[in-house]
């Protein structure tokens, strides 16, 4: 069976462009596709610092939850850990701003 190519990707052949280049977040991350495919397969090629900070952020964000401190409540360990955890944050210059 013969692929019927759209005439974008004659023209992507013609100019030897294999790979199309997508943002969805206004270039903070950077994907890459091959011309013709229209599925989600895509391969993450750049992600900006900003970008690496917001997935880290959301990953750290779900432990700050009120059973979260109830734990450090009923563990000193854990306690101490979090207030050391505060107290480095502050010393290398974190504001709440």
């Amino acid at each position: 069976m013969t692929k019927i190519n759209t005439k974008k990707e004659i023209v992507a052949e013609k100019l030897g462009i294999k790979y199309i280049y997508e943002s969805p977040d206004g270039g903070e991350t950077v994907y890459a596709r091959e011309v013709g495919n229209y599925t989600d397969e895509r391969v993450m090629v750049s992600k900006s610092s900003k970008a690496h900070i917001d997935e880290e952020f959301r990953k750290r964000h779900r432990y700050i939850t009120p059973e979260a401190v109830k734990l450090c409540w009923k563990h000193k360990g854990l306690q101490k850990a979090w207030e050391k955890y505060i107290m480095l944050l502050e010393l290398y210059g974190h504001s709440e701003e």
